[in-house]
């Protein structure tokens, strides 16, 4: 059975995500402020961590975040859209004996992502594993290899509530961090689990990119 899953992260605007079981960096809050041109390009590479609250996880902190961003700032109608792949440690999300129970062999979560920026550099960051809600154009400038697209979760929601900067103001973001929440359900032998956690996330731009 597939399941659809979002993941958000923006700005301090409240998006709530009732997602399914998939990755990706969805559409942003709506405003008002949307200009002609984006505050910056988010084109690249980026790689940092991400952390929650789960003490029963383990100690499992810090765990890896990496993010492969493509956006077309000459292109009016979707300048301040980009596209993405998400890959995150599971570490910080699900403990290592509940995957393995769930049949969910990879260490690393692999998703499609699609956000939209607002003036002051905030987005928010959902993740659906189908892709159908990004631009084709976005999605073919991707390599979406290795995407994950089977989870075998009941409902699964990351929310990533953040603000990207460009410090060199060279144009290009070179970091963005923020918040999270994650909340997800599935079934073992005593019945239906529920897990729902806060944490927070810290990405920088990989040098090159």
């Amino acid at each position: 059975m597939n399941h659809s899953w979002k993941f958000a992260a923006g700005r301090i605007c409240a998006i709530t995500a009732s997602l399914g079981v998939v990755i990706i960096l969805l559409s942003g809050c709506p405003d008002t402020d949307i200009g002609d041109t984006p505050p910056f390009d988010t084109t690249g590479n980026y790689a940092g961590t991400y952390a929650t609250n789960a003490k029963q996880f383990g100690g499992a902190e810090d765990c890896t975040f990496e993010l492969e961003l493509v956006q077309f700032v000459d292109q009016p109608l979707i300048a301040y859209t980009f596209a993405g792949i998400a890959r995150l440690d599971w570490d910080c999300i699900l403990p290592p004996l509940v995957r393995t129970s769930l049949g969910i062999e990879s260490e690393v979560l692999t998703a499609p992502v699609l956000a939209t920026l607002d003036n002051d550099g905030g987005f928010a960051l959902e993740v659906d594993l189908d892709g159908s809600n990004i631009p084709p154009a976005l999605l073919a400038a991707l390599d979406d290899s290795g995407v994950d697209t089977d989870i075998p979760l009941q409902s699964f929601a990351l929310t990533f509530t953040g603000t990207g900067e460009d410090t060199d103001d060279d144009g290009l973001m070179d970091a963005c961090s923020g918040t999270l929440d994650v909340s997800a359900a599935y079934e073992d032998e005593s019945g239906t689990q529920t897990i729902d956690l806060g944490g927070n996330f810290d990405v920088t731009r990989a040098s090159g990119t």
